[in-house]
C-alpha cells in the first residue's frame, strides 16, 4: 500500500523553481519592499517629536 502525500507537499512539489522562476522573483521582489518599508517605518516612528504631535493635536 502507497503512502500518500500531503496536499501541502504536493502543491511543494508542483511549484518547482524552474517552472515558477517569475512568481518566485516576483514575490523575493515583494518581500523585499515589505521589509524595506517596516524598516523605514521603524525609523521614522523613532524620531517622532512628542511635544510637536502633543501640540498638533491640542490645536
Amino acid at each position: 500500500m502507497s503512502r500518500e502525500k500531503g496536499k501541502a507537499r504536493q502543491i511543494i512539489e508542483r511549484l518547482r523553481f524552474e517552472e515558477f522562476k517569475v512568481l518566485w522573483v516576483i514575490t523575493a521582489i515583494g518581500t523585499i519592499f515589505y521589509i524595506g518599508v517596516v524598516m523605514e517605518q521603524i525609523e521614522t516612528g523613532a524620531r517622532i517629536d512628542t511635544k510637536k504631535n502633543t501640540y498638533l493635536f491640542l490645536h
